[in-house]
C-alpha cells in the first residue's frame, strides 16, 4: 500500500505507512529499508526545491530549473516539488517576458533614431538585474544605439560649423 501512495506523490503518508509497518513487524526488512530510502528521497528533494529556490531568488532560472530535475526525477508528484516547479515556471516566463518588451523597446527606439533614450532603457535594463541568454542582444542594440549616436552627434557638429562659417 505505501508503495502504491508514494507514486501519487504522497511521500510522506508513505514513509508513515512504512514506518509503522516496520514497527509492527522489524523483520519486514522491505519496510524498513522502503521508509529509509523515501526519507533519503524526500530530504534530497526539499534540498532540491530549497536550491531551486536560492537561484530563482539570484535570476539564476537554469540552475534553478537543473536543481529541480533531481527532485522531479525521484518524486514529481510530491507537493513541495510540484509546488516549486510551477512556481519556477511562473517566474520564470514572466522574467523572460520582461526581458523580451524591455530589448523590443530598446530596438523600437533604435529604429525610431531616438539613441540617447536606447542607451537609456538599456542602462536601466542592465540595473535591473540578471540578463542571461539575452547579453548578446542587448550588447547589440546597445552597440548600435552608441554608434548611431555617434555618427548623430558628428552630423551635428558638422552642421553647427557651415552654420558659424556663413554657408
Amino acid at each position: 500500500k505505501a508503495k502504491e501512495i508514494v507514486r501519487k506523490g504522497q511521500l510522506e503518508e508513505a514513509i508513515a505507512l512504512a514506518g509503522d509497518a516496520a514497527t509492527v513487524d522489524p523483520t519486514n526488512t522491505e519496510a524498513v529499508s522502503l521508509a529509509k530510502k523515501w526519507k533519503q528521497e524526500r530530504e534530497t528533494c526539499l534540498a532540491q526545491v530549497e536550491k531551486a529556490k536560492q537561484f530563482m531568488n539570484e535570476g539564476k532560472f537554469l540552475d534553478a530549473s537543473n536543481a529541480m530535475v533531481v527532485a522531479k526525477n525521484l518524486h514529481f508528484l510530491y507537493k513541495p516539488v510540484l509546488d516549486m516547479d510551477s512556481q519556477l515556471s511562473a517566474e520564470w516566463r514572466a522574467w523572460d517576458s520582461k526581458i523580451q518588451n524591455d530589448i523590443y523597446l530598446i530596438r523600437d527606439a533604435n529604429e525610431k533614431k531616438e539613441f540617447k533614450r536606447a542607451l537609456d532603457r538599456a542602462a536601466k535594463r542592465r540595473a535591473e538585474g540578471k540578463i542571461g541568454p539575452y547579453e548578446q542582444s542587448l550588447a547589440d542594440q546597445e552597440q548600435w544605439a552608441r554608434r548611431s549616436e555617434t555618427e548623430k552627434e558628428q552630423k551635428r557638429q558638422i552642421l553647427k560649423g557651415a552654420g558659424t562659417t556663413g554657408v
